[in-house]
């Protein structure tokens, strides 16, 4: 199984993008998460290979996370998915180890599934 988390303040969305990924790809199975805290404890317990990870989080902000993520967990790809979508949030993202970055304004549902399928081959970097 290919494991992803998905880290998302908006509980509904979360469930959405989870449900969603399960449908499309048989061979993925996604956690949730909707805090730095959870979602450090949901990577110690299942260790996935990808996570897509929003910007606003309870606490600490998602672009700070993925530094501390990336530190324990180097090899793991994380996506950031956020509405905010500006050169200073990518370079920042960037700069902390993410490896993509999605916006929720303008990217769609397509590209996730493009990224995975990507990801998941092997070919991401």
């Amino acid at each position: 199984m290919f494991k992803i988390l998905i880290v998302e303040n908006d509980i509904k969305l979360c469930r959405k993008i989870k449900v969603i990924l399960e449908l499309k790809f048989p061979f993925v199975t996604a956690t949730e998460a909707s805090s730095a805290e959870e979602t450090l404890k949901q990577i110690k317990q299942h260790q996935p290979e990808f996570i897509l990870m929003d910007i606003r989080l309870e606490k600490q902000n998602g672009l700070e996370l993925v530094k501390k993520i990336k530190y324990g967990f180097p090899n793991t790809v994380i996506t950031i998915n956020s509405n905010y979508d500006s050169p200073e949030y990518r370079a920042e993202a960037a700069q902390n180890g993410a490896n993509y970055f999605l916006s929720k304004t303008t990217n769609t549902i397509q590209d996730l599934f493009e990224l995975v399928k990507l990801v998941h081959s092997g070919g991401a970097l």
